[in-house]
């Protein structure tokens, strides 16, 4: 162009090629200024994307890094991300280690061509950008019901691929920390039931029943009013460490437990003794009989009496042997909750412990998945609800559906977390399994929509074809529709724990 116009104002053949060259010139040199423009803004761009990403980098690396190489870091990170040949120069790196928020200033320096015909030769672009991190609190909430022992396509067992999807994760939000000041996580294995502390442990009267003030509306055990932690001591057995679920209202809420409000404590399990119809294990038509309806202090003919009757005796557990696999922590099966911590080696050694059995149970994992993230007991590790720059996040797997196990006997159901289904507190006294799963999954939703309400994000995961039947439920349960995974083969579930972890990971920027 510039060839162009100086050729064409050495001709002197016609005025009007003077008359075209003096027009032309001020009409070229803008449009080639418009050029450099645009390549500056186009540098900018890149700059500020650049910087944006350094900032984020910044402060997720924030407590690795010196005061001393604040700077150098910065600029380490901006020029990893910047495509442009022009020469990056930070102008202000700073971290608030506190808030764990970065600030980087910076600027680069494009050199022009047109503009050089008014003696600009060069450019200063600069960008600005504030990345806060997140502080998180997660919760794992895990399958581990029996059916985690079975294959799921490529890839081996399904627990086997959930302790490496769960291994990975972690490492993925912790990065080279072994302790983080940004992340702590819990995890929570659900099956039947849920393990709330480690069997043996004693209960705390702070939001354990210990004494039977709620008055034990899952089961009566006569009329001499033992509570459970009693019958255990008549056995000299162990707690077990698992819990019922509250009575409603209290199912789906996560209110305090209270002694002045004793339906809001947490009642231990202890699986009754079923009666001895039909003598002989594997014979009976009760899942869970364990000892004999005469031990114990037990005295008097049974003859003649009502099955609910031989179930309900308490006299029967004095210094009684539970028959091998079954007795008052049957179906208490779940590893231990792992209660929000920031140290890494804690959660690995309980993401690489976790075992396979039971049933599915979805609404206690929601429930303790909940608790664990709840800065109320029975766990108060949960920063309050609403502090700033604070996330709560639960990532909810199942590999089934809701199994509350409806039997053709007079007990209804299998014992379960809201007792026999004869005691009707899931909403109706039936065997039938179809309406009873139907009422649980109900009561999930509603502990979903509840845990929502209060601030916490859900992602959730259906595992395996056992889970297709559970995608509704699953779908409707997560934050947003895309915050649902529904991955089909045991190499499958790592990516999906990955692409979570980039999701919750990420930190917002603020400026």
């Amino acid at each position: 162009m510039l060839h162009f116009l100086h050729k064409v104002w050495r001709d002197h053949r016609a005025n009007v090629a003077v008359t075209f060259a003096v027009a032309a010139l001020p009409v070229s040199l803008m449009v080639g200024m418009g050029v450099d423009v645009a390549n500056a803004t186009r540098v900018k761009m890149a700059l500020q994307d650049a910087t944006d990403e350094a900032a984020i980098s910044l402060a997720r690396q924030q407590s690795t890094i010196d005061d001393s190489a604040i700077a150098s870091t910065a600029k380490a990170y901006v020029q990893a991300d910047y495509s442009k040949t022009a020469d990056v120069t930070v102008t202000n790196a700073t971290i608030d280690r506190t808030n764990i928020i970065a600030t980087i200033d910076d600027q680069a320096t494009v050199p022009l061509f047109f503009s050089q015909l008014i003696g600009v030769s060069s450019m200063t672009v600069k960008a600005h950008s504030v990345a806060q991190g997140l502080q998180l609190e997660v919760s794992l909430v895990l399958d581990t019901s029996g059916s985690m022992n079975d294959s799921a396509g490529s890839g081996g067992s399904k627990i086997s691929a959930l302790r490496t999807a769960v291994t990975d994760f972690l490492t993925s939000m912790f990065g080279t920390q072994t302790t983080s000041q940004r992340v702590s996580v819990g995890i929570v294995p659900f099956a039947t039931n849920v393990r709330v502390v480690a069997a043996g442990s004693t209960p705390s009267s702070s939001y354990m029943d210990t004494g039977g003030l709620e008055g034990d509306p899952y089961d009566d055990f006569d009329s001499t009013k033992y509570t459970r932690f009693q019958l255990f001591t008549q056995m000299s057995q162990s707690w077990g460490g698992c819990v019922m679920t509250r009575p409603p209202p209290y199912d789906v809420t996560d209110d305090a437990p209270s002694t002045s409000n004793p339906a809001t404590l947490f009642i231990p399990w202890f699986a009754p003794d079923e009666p001895d119809t039909n003598l002989g294990w594997g014979s009976s038509q009760y899942e869970n009989d364990y000892i004999s309806d005469t031990g114990g202090t037990c005295s008097g003919s049974t003859w003649g009496k009502s099955d609910l009757w031989r179930e309900q005796r308490s006299c029967k557990y004095k210094n009684a042997r539970p028959s091998y696999g079954l007795g008052p922590n049957f179906l208490c099966d779940s590893n231990a909750v792992t209660p929000l911590t920031n140290t890494l080696s804690t959660l690995q050694s309980a993401a690489n412990a976790l075992q396979a059995a039971g049933d599915t149970n979805i609404l206690e994992g929601v429930m303790w998945g909940w608790r664990v993230l709840s800065p109320g007991q029975p766990f108060t590790q949960g920063k309050a609800y609403g502090a700033p720059n604070n996330r709560k996040v639960i990532i909810l797997m199942t590999d089934g559906m809701n199994n509350y196990g409806g039997s053709n006997n007079m007990n209804d159901s299998y014992y379960f977390t809201y007792g026999f289904a004869r005691n009707g507190l899931l909403g109706q006294a039936t065997s039938n399994n179809n309406t009873l799963d139907g009422l649980l999954d109900a009561k999930t939703q509603t502990a979903c929509t509840n845990a929502k309400a209060a601030g916490i994000v859900i992602y959730t995961i259906g595992f395996g074809s056992g889970a297709n039947g559970s995608a509704g439920l699953l779908q409707s349960c997560a934050t947003d529709p895309s915050y649902y995974y529904a991955p089909q083969n045991s190499s499958d579930l790592d990516p999906v724990f990955q692409q979570i972890a980039q999701s919750i990971n990420n930190l917002r920027l603020s400026q």
